[in-house]
């Protein structure tokens, strides 16, 4: 029995378009599944919490990385489950950094071969995330953007002038893993167990979702002339080159301050800098080779 959690509305209906495909398929092999569609934000959490209590064995994601990040936080029985993804977001950045195909029956035939690995993830504050978390100018612009009710890639454009005009760096203390203490004025500030993020920006291309660890990056404040050219390394995803730029490659990594985080995309506002990674935990479905 295959269990698919599908937000419809992914991708401007990628979501529904991608259930459609998979429904056809596996009636066509005979194969048992269930579709839950989610109805309202967090819903993929609950659906994922109710199955895993009813001994579901096999969960898909069926979504962008906000319906992966949801049903990630509903999984109870991690020792018991397998987890899997179709993607059909907009950004799918874990989805690719999984290597995972984007066309559905491609990523379905993933699940279909039975193959599986265990993924690392980690955990901030209480919450699971696959990808990244961070805080800085990132979050401020994707804040911005949200608040906007169209969505248009110059309405993107115009919150990232806004951001850069009127931003100001968060205050963040942090202990490394020699045990010297920073306290810094960030641009941004991430930890990676994925590679990249806002739908292809690779942030952290060194960055391991099976080495056990995760690698953190924090770019120190600079003048507001420089930030444009920061931005621009981050998009081409160079910002480990820039000499603001520091790294640490760690198992666990707090820093304090108020600063709203984002965790694979989704902003919370109450939520502390405290990560540590999990490994040998999360079994995922993966292609034959690996």
């Amino acid at each position: 029995m295959i269990d698919f959690i599908v937000y419809d509305n992914a991708g401007k209906g990628k979501g529904s378009k991608a259930a459609a495909a998979i429904s056809a398929k596996l009636s066509e092999l005979g194969i048992p599944f269930a579709f839950h569609h989610t109805e309202k934000p967090k819903h993929a959490t609950e659906i994922a919490r109710n199955l895993c209590e009813k001994g579901a064995q096999n969960i898909i994601a069926v979504g962008g990385d906000g319906t992966v990040h949801e049903v990630l936080n509903g999984l109870t029985n991690l020792s018991e489950i397998t987890f899997g993804i179709i993607p059909a977001g907009t950004g799918n950045d874990f989805a690719e950094v999984l290597g995972t195909p984007t066309d559905p029956l491609a990523a379905l035939q993933w699940i279909l071969d039975g193959n599986t690995r265990y993924v690392d993830f980690f955990d901030c504050g209480g919450t699971r995330g696959m990808n990244i978390v961070g805080c800085g100018i990132d979050v401020d612009i994707l804040r911005h953007y949200e608040s906007k009710s169209k969505k248009t890639r110059g309405q993107y454009f115009l919150s990232l002038l806004h951001c850069l005009i009127h931003y100001r760096p968060y205050d963040l203390a942090f202990v490394d893993e020699k045990g010297e203490k920073h306290e810094k004025k960030a641009f941004i500030a991430c930890a990676c167990n994925g590679k990249q993020f806002g739908g292809g920006i690779k942030i952290c291309p060194v960055a391991d979702i099976y080495d056990g660890y995760l690698d953190c990056l924090i770019v120190n404040d600079m003048p507001k002339r420089k930030m444009l050219g920061a931005l621009m390394k981050l998009v081409g995803g160079k910002i480990l080159q820039h000499p603001n730029t520091q790294t640490f490659h760690v198992k666990e990594f707090k820093m304090n301050g108020n600063a709203p985080l984002q965790i694979d995309g989704e902003i919370y506002t109450d939520l502390p800098f405290d990560v540590k990674i999990v490994t040998n935990t999360l079994k995922m479905f993966m292609p034959k080779e690996n």
